[in-house]
């Protein structure tokens, strides 16, 4: 008994690479528009599905994660945090993936702590409130 090919109406693979990559670019405009991711998330998600499809995808596609690329925010994401022990205020801020930590009193002469990474600072600025909190400050 001879086979016969079943002709199934599958989708290539360049199709369901092509609907992935549209699922996941709509899937962060949704989120970002939603609240439910910040605009640097959605910077980074943008920038690693173009990295990850780069030259597996029509132009045409590559073409509408450029145009998502243009509304992503130009300036890097600033942190500050703010700790008072009732009568002064301490400042610190971080600009994400800078090796600097700005650090000082409100409205006083600020410090800049420089670390060798970008890691190091986030580390130092992430921790920073540790030593505050011995000295009896409280985070605002």
């Amino acid at each position: 008994m001879p086979l016969s090919l079943v002709s199934a109406d599958l989708p290539t693979l360049q199709e369901e690479v092509d609907r992935k990559a549209f699922e996941t670019l709509e899937w962060l405009t949704y989120s970002v528009a939603q609240g439910r991711i910040t605009a640097h998330q959605f910077s980074t998600g943008v920038d690693v599905l173009f990295m990850t499809v780069s030259g597996l995808l029509k132009n045409d596609f590559i073409g509408l994660i450029t145009a998502a690329q243009e509304l992503c925010p130009k300036e890097p994401l600033r942190l500050k945090r703010s700790f008072s022990d009732g009568s002064a205020v301490m400042t610190v801020e971080w600009t994400v993936g800078s090796e600097q930590v700005w650090f000082g009193r409100f409205g006083g002469k600020r410090a800049v702590k420089d670390f060798d990474t970008a890691r190091q600072a986030q580390e130092w600025f992430a921790a920073a409130g540790k030593p505050l909190e011995t000295k009896g400050f409280k985070e605002i």
